[in-house]
């Protein structure tokens, strides 16, 4: 695979979305995800791949605290079948910050595509993460995301 990096011609050789000379950038500008998406790359899977980068690179000790729930994507219907009988949520958020602090248990963050709204069973299950005691968020850009993660940790240390 290629790296996303600028679209440059270095092969990726660790699995990430960018090549060991992009490796220490780990954003992706709005023109990128532009590219991306005219490539038929989707923006939000982009979006959330970035944003692990990231977090990963910058909270290195917390590394594996952070993680997708693969809840979405299309299956045939014999897979879906079975994901729902083993509690499959619709609505469940992208990634979950498993780090607690004083306030809260842990971060659910739902990825959005740039002006994507969060749809009813989105907006039912973060309400019910609230209700819970967990903290919520949406990010649709990797600012975003970076604003959301650094304001949790801050202000909610333990």
């Amino acid at each position: 695979m290629k790296c996303i990096k600028n679209f440059c011609d270095n092969d990726r050789s660790d699995g990430s979305i960018f090549c060991d000379e992009h490796k220490q950038t780990q954003t992706i500008t709005a023109a990128e995800f532009t590219k991306a998406n005219r490539r038929n790359i989707p923006t939000e899977s982009r979006l959330q791949q970035s944003c692990v980068n990231w977090f990963r690179y910058k909270y290195t000790t917390m590394a594996n605290l952070l993680f997708s729930i693969p809840n979405g994507g299309k299956r045939d219907i014999k897979i879906a079948m079975t994901m729902k009988r083993e509690g499959v949520r619709p609505g469940v958020s992208d990634l979950l910050l498993m780090k607690r602090t004083t306030t809260h248990s842990a971060l659910w963050i739902e990825m959005k595509s740039p002006g994507n709204k969060l749809r009813p069973n989105q907006l039912e299950f973060q309400q019910d993460a609230l209700n819970e005691g967990f903290a919520v968020g949406k990010a649709e850009t990797i600012e975003e995301f970076q604003q959301l993660i650094k304001h949790y940790l801050k202000t909610h240390k333990k």
